[in-house]
């Protein structure tokens, strides 16, 4: 078995992605982490280098997803 991280391009392209087997085995590794990072960020997500959300931001957006949930159950 080779050091490529296989397993990490097969979850990301197959699971995250939703490729097919043609996109994926067709894709460079510059085109795989391009579209890793477009799914980032049409997502509100950020890079692995972003830091870590503090307790208190963790918290306000575990507060702000409990009442977006109770909002859409009560109309």
């Amino acid at each position: 078995m080779s050091c490529y991280p296989w397993r990490y391009y097969l979850l990301v392209g197959f699971g995250l992605l939703g490729w097919d087997a043609q996109a994926f085995w067709s894709a460079t590794p510059q085109d795989m982490r391009l579209a890793y990072e477009a799914y980032l960020a049409c997502r509100g997500g950020a890079a692995a280098s972003a830091t870590p959300l503090t307790r208190q931001e963790l918290r306000q957006l575990m507060e702000k997803q409990h009442k977006a949930r109770n909002d859409d159950r009560n109309s």
